[in-house]
């Protein structure tokens, strides 16, 4: 679901999203995967847990074609979209919680993007959030500030994992297609 008084956690969205993209099955999340001696050798690891089957495998595929078209030109989330993969995905903005719960802000967010890829047959899931944005450069919604920074990292997660692009990757970028990033220093 979505909207306000719905409390969950980044790794909760994360789990969640994985079963879509895993066909179904929700897996045990895990942080670490193994722990490695200095000599290389393996001291403990943790494989994949599976929970169980928390939908089908045709609902989490139309799942995954709706959350595509979230990505695509008509979408909100358009500043998602990595060269060479289709993405599924989907946007969030929120008012944040006033402290003492009884109402929200005004002018403070918690904007977001949670997304996979390629959508078809999704390799990684990955979730931004974005506590209390401040840029008077776009407005400020999950599709302008989380869905750029999924982009750049997602490309990077996929060249990582040696993905082979699932769609033409075309040679520059569409005209005025205005990335919040492209225009921000690298940081070390």
């Amino acid at each position: 679901s979505y909207g306000y008084s719905v409390a969950v956690t980044p790794l909760q969205l994360c789990a969640a999203y994985g079963a879509v993209a895993n066909g179904g099955v929700l897996m045990k999340p895990r942080l670490v995967q193994e722990v490695v001696a200095n000599d290389g050798t393996v001291v403990e690891s943790w494989g994949p847990q599976e929970v169980g089957r928390v939908m089908s495998e045709k609902s989490a595929r139309q799942l995954r074609e709706a959350l595509a078209t979230v990505v695509s030109e008509k979408g909100t989330a358009k500043r998602a979209a990595v060269a060479g993969f289709r993405v599924a995905g989907k946007t969030g903005t929120a008012d944040k919680l006033l402290p003492d719960g009884r109402g929200y802000y005004k002018d403070r967010n918690v904007v977001s993007f949670v997304g996979m890829l390629p959508a078809e047959d999704p390799a990684f899931v990955c979730v931004v959030v974005i506590d209390d944005p401040r840029t008077e450069k776009v407005k400020l919604y999950g599709g302008t500030i989380g869905a750029p920074i999924f982009a750049r990292v997602a490309s990077r997660v996929a060249s990582y994992l040696n993905l082979p692009p699932t769609e033409p990757v075309e040679s520059t970028a569409p005209d005025g297609e205005d990335n919040l990033l492209a225009s921000q220093p690298e940081t070390p």
